[in-house]
């Protein structure tokens, strides 16, 4: 295989199908597939209609494609493939690990503030048609090291001893946190509290050994930093819950031994599951230094450049705290855009229509200060996804 292009615009122009049109910063919630991975997706879909019958029934290359991709995602996180199953997105993978641990009244379910608006349903849904206890830890900021955020889970978790089950974010999306696991995975098991891992934004963000996390569950999208196509995410699940484990959909291979299920949904479209070995050669090709190093320079550049520009500073977080690609910068207070839900949608507004730049804006009341979610990722566009906060 040739040499990469340079980091950057070439990369970008070279490789990917990106509109030069509209300036994308928002490569975080629906990440952005290589040609090279969208052209292993289409050659699939062109063999399955072909021939239906022979894709689905006799499923030679279907089979093949499916395990070669399986094989790499299994090198890729430091897993063994047997532990491992393709599920759509985290939000799915969550429900398959949260609703097989069949929670019954008043069994606690830990949340925090951060976490992201479809886990809170899927607990809400489970306080209501089980009636499971809700439980949000309310981080609170400054974070200056990872013992500190250790230090709140825990003494939460003392203060309310039915929690069952604790699902924790690898890296939290609004605002971005690198959750220290292992830490709080051992603090849980010392309580006997089960563990989900929400890695919305892990993969590829930063460089995974599942197992030495030691969570019951660890479910993470390929779609937002894996360079998948959409709808691709992993489910892994320790051994000592195989026997349980199911998906939430029922299908042909019920009652049949771990994967079962989940390997046949009844018909669906699989692409991203079959080509996302193209996306782990891809990365291969780049390099997983050679990308880490790129985006943590872009990154720490454009802290720099916006902090000095805006006479701001980055947000309160320790160092091992801040997420290798989602960057967070104070933005100067202005009379024009509000810290309001006003503000916010009038701000996404401007930035659209007058200059092209479409962004994710959020509003929230935890902080005290207006924010920029920075995003440096491969390709040199840097997701800006800007929080407006106030004074709770």
């Amino acid at each position: 295989m040739s040499q990469p292009p340079a980091f950057g615009k070439a990369l970008k122009e070279q490789e990917f199908y990106l509109s030069t049109d509209d300036v994308l910063l928002n490569n975080g919630s629906f990440g952005a597939a290589p040609k090279k991975v969208i052209e292993a997706k289409r050659q699939h879909e062109l063999i399955m209609e072909n021939h239906p019958d022979a894709w689905y029934i006799n499923g030679n290359v279907r089979n093949e494609a499916y395990n070669t991709s399986l094989e790499k995602l299994a090198n890729f996180v430091r897993a063994e493939k047997e532990d491992i199953v393709f599920v759509e997105n985290a939000t799915r993978g969550v429900n398959d690990a949260l609703k097989s641990l069949k929670l019954q009244a008043n069994d606690g379910i830990l949340l925090n503030n951060f976490s992201y608006s479809s886990i809170k349903n899927i607990a809400k849904q489970q306080s209501e048609t089980l009636g499971a206890i809700v439980h949000s830890l309310d981080i609170k900021f400054p974070i200056p090291t990872k013992e500190e955020i250790v230090r709140q889970y825990t003494e939460y978790m003392d203060a309310h001893p039915g929690i069952k089950v604790a699902i924790i974010d690898h890296i939290s999306s609004i605002p971005s946190i690198l959750f220290p696991l292992k830490e709080l995975t051992t603090e849980c098991r010392n309580r006997s509290i089960i563990t989900i891992i929400d890695a919305a934004h892990g993969p590829n963000q930063v460089d995974l050994d599942v197992p030495s996390y030691e969570a019951d569950f660890y479910i993470g999208n390929l779609y937002k930093w894996g360079l998948t196509c959409r709808g691709c995410a992993f489910l892994w699940t320790a051994q000592s819950h195989k026997e349980r484990i199911f998906p939430v959909v029922t299908s042909n291979k019920y009652k049949e031994p771990y994967p079962g299920d989940f390997v046949w949904q009844g018909t669906r479209e699989e692409g991203a599951f079959t080509a996302a070995f193209a996306a782990f050669d891809f990365i291969d090709w780049l390099g997983r230094a050679a990308i880490r190093d790129y985006t943590k320079s872009l990154g720490d550049w454009t802290v720099q450049e916006l902090s000095s520009a805006w006479e701001t500073e980055e947000i309160g977080l320790g160092e091992d705290l801040r997420a290798p690609c989602l960057r967070l910068v104070r933005i100067p207070d202005t009379k024009a855009f509000p810290k309001s839900i006003i503000g916010a949608t009038l701000l996404g507004m401007a930035l659209r229509e007058d200059y092209k730049i479409r962004v994710r804006l959020f509003f929230l009341e935890q902080l005290v200060s207006v924010t920029v979610l920075i995003n440096a990722i491969t390709v040199n566009f840097v997701q800006l996804v800007i929080y407006l906060f106030i004074v709770s």
